[in-house]
């Protein structure tokens, strides 16, 4: 189980637990019910059954009254004999299970009808009856005139019989009790007692709980229990269903437990979902503060928050950088904040806090520079917001520290660009000025020289000597004005295809001629050297503007290498302040010495952008800006980079030419 899973699986176990205690609560009051629903139906299966053997019981007490109706409306006991065996046939016929009809004397069974299998009961005393029920329902016969009902008990004839007895009315010569003998086991199947389709367990039981029919007593659990009464009598059938309560409630038990163990598994799921989408809330919140942090720390920006009833503080992000200390051990660290500001802005920054601490103010922003440790000077934008408590009093503070050094810098540089934008439209002015001036003066020199046509002599030959100077100084003053237009981007340059190699051979002589006396230029040349995408007079200007400068710093270098090589797309040995693509690399580097460490930056820069160019112009002059221009607007790149030993190298990037089309 992973840390950032606890939730969920907290959640799951304390749902699943609380789901169990539930579901077993659940399951006894569903079993309760069910049980009870469950006897309410063997109750309602088993009302037929006590209905119909009442009934059975009623027809064979009505018989008994009919018995007793025919014996009251005889005159004689020779009529009583004459007639008892046909109506004892007749009621045998009409009521099945009626086994003999007989009357008793003196508590002795004097006659019985049928005889035929019924000897052994003629003459059977009931009053000495070893059974004490017989004796017992005898003697309540002959003081009370209501039916009795005994048995079922063996019979003296064999098999076993309910006996159902009532007195007479006392007249001389007529027997006492009278009496009919029923087949116990077809008086309970006229009942359907037992039926094997029925699904149930019944067991029929006397008053004295004795089992009369159906199975025994222990083949019953808790049952269902109908009294069934007649004629002072009362039995009673128990019941339960034949296969136990435990199976006849089983399946609707274990739906109810399928059902409340599915729903406790969709509540383990759905806590789990909700523990996991809080997770992942929570890891977002964790992930979101961590790159919340990073960002701040990533854009100098610090945060604190200080507790005006407690005074401690909190920080985070780059507080700790922007202070010079551990902030999060820090006791006070606004005081802190407020002893790294310079004395004259301290006490204006203070105040600012102080207001408010006290509520005099709800935010504040101010920038302010801070004195680190290190001696270095930053600079700090602080934008404060007050906390008030519920009843408006101001309750804990929140201040945002941004260094803003770098976008001073910036604004600084900026500034620096647009002098450098008006610098180029003032040197795209003059230049055109000057060019409408070299105009004129080369058309003169051209009208002068027309005019030594004819003249000879020594004089005419240094008139034409000074004028081709004058033509040739004219052309080059175009070249600078052409060049001061492609400074202030007024002017395109004529850019062409150009063999790098042949124009450093060519411009060989003349290099040895102007710097032999004092450096060194060693000229490197790759073999092979593609053509260049670039202009033969702006290459010829950068290497003589940079060699001039080398030449004119004092001390100055021993030796000058000049090379030019191919720098491939893809290589290995690429240098590491190469643009991407494919290039014809022209360096001039100095070897020993020190040469431009008063006018070239002490790192490595590019004039691409508008800082590195403001540089360049504030440290090396105009020249080298309208070059750098110049190059970039044939689309290459001037990089200059001070060594260890301060000696400098400058790279020129030349694209290589690209046929059109």
């Amino acid at each position: 189980m992973t840390p950032t899973a606890t939730r969920a699986w907290r959640a799951v176990l304390l749902v699943g637990l609380v789901g169990v205690l539930l579901g077993w609560a659940t399951d006894r009051w569903y079993l309760a019910n069910v049980r009870r629903i469950e006897r309410e139906r063997v109750l309602a299966r088993l009302m037929p059954y006590a209905n119909a053997l009442r009934s059975a019981v009623d027809r064979r007490l009505g018989l008994l009254a009919g018995f007793g109706s025919f014996v009251s409306l005889r005159r004689s006991r020779a009529e009583l004999e004459a007639e008892f065996a046909v109506f004892a046939r007749g009621a045998r016929e009409a009521t099945p299970g009626v086994r003999a009809l007989q009357y008793v004397d003196e508590g002795r069974i004097v006659r019985i009808e049928p005889l035929e299998g019924n000897e052994p009961a003629l003459g059977f005393s009931l009053a000495t009856n070893p059974r004490v029920d017989v004796r017992a329902d005898h003697a309540r016969s002959l003081l009370d005139r209501r039916p009795f009902v005994t048995g079922p008990f063996a019979l003296a004839e064999g098999g076993t019989g309910i006996l159902m007895r009532a007195r007479l009315p006392d007249r001389d010569g007529f027997p006492e009790v009278i009496g009919v003998v029923l087949d116990a086991p077809t008086l309970f199947r006229d009942a359907r007692i037992p039926d094997p389709t029925s699904g149930l367990v019944l067991v029929v039981q006397d008053a004295e709980g004795q089992v009369i029919a159906g199975g025994p007593a222990s083949a019953v659990s808790d049952p269902v229990v109908v009294p069934v009464s007649f004629e002072g009598e009362l039995w009673s059938i128990a019941a339960m269903p034949a296969v136990g309560w435990g199976l006849a409630i089983r399946d609707w038990h274990w739906a109810f437990r399928l059902t409340v163990g599915l729903l406790v598994f969709l509540a383990m799921l759905v806590a789990y979902t909700v523990g996991a989408r809080l997770d992942r809330l929570t890891r977002e919140m964790e992930q979101s503060g961590s790159a919340l942090e990073v960002a701040m720390r990533a854009r100098g920006t610090g945060a604190l928050s200080v507790d005006l009833a407690t005074g401690r503080s909190a920080a985070g992000g780059a507080t700790s950088i922007l202070l010079g200390v551990h902030a999060s051990r820090h006791p006070a660290l606004v005081a802190h904040l407020l002893s790294l500001v310079p004395d004259e802005e301290r006490a204006r920054v203070a105040q600012l806090f102080d207001d408010l601490k006290r509520g005099d103010r709800d935010e504040f922003a101010a920038e302010f520079p801070v004195v680190r440790a290190s001696g270095s000077v930053r600079h700090l934008l602080c934008l404060a917001q007050l906390v008030r408590d519920d009843r408006g009093a101001p309750a804990s503070f929140v201040a945002i520290l941004t260094d803003v050094t770098e976008r001073l810098a910036m604004e600084e540089g900026l500034r620096r660009a647009e002098r450098m934008e008006s610098v180029g439209k003032l040197a795209g002015g003059v230049a055109h000025d000057f060019n409408n001036l070299l105009t004129a003066i080369s058309g003169f020199a051209e009208l002068a020289a027309g005019h030594l046509e004819g003249i000879s002599g020594p004089a005419a030959d240094e008139i034409a000597s000074d004028l081709l100077q004058v033509q040739q100084s004219a052309r080059d003053g175009a070249r600078l004005t052409s060049q001061l237009l492609a400074f202030s981007r007024r002017a395109p340059t004529d850019v062409g295809r150009l063999d790098v190699g042949a124009n450093l051979a060519n411009l060989q002589p003349v290099l040895t001629r102007l710097f032999a006396s004092q450096l060194d230029v060693e000229v490197e040349i790759a073999d092979g050297l593609p053509p260049a995408r670039a202009e033969a007079a702006l290459v010829t200007q950068i290497v003589l503007t940079l060699l001039v400068r080398a030449r004119d710093t004092v001390p100055g270098p021993e030796r000058i290498r000049l090379r030019a090589w191919h720098v491939p797309a893809t290589s290995g040995r690429r240098p590491l302040d190469a643009p991407l693509g494919e290039w014809i690399c022209l360096e001039i580097a100095e070897v020993g010495g020190r040469t431009l460490a008063a006018t070239l930056p002490p790192r490595r820069s590019s004039p691409s952008s508008a800082r590195g160019l403001a540089d360049l112009t504030e440290m090396g002059g105009l020249g080298i800006a309208v070059l750098a221009s110049g190059i970039e607007a044939t689309g290459g790149r001037l990089v200059i980079e001070t060594g260890p030993r301060e000696e400098t190298t400058a790279r020129v990037y030349l694209p290589v030419w690209k046929a059109p089309g």
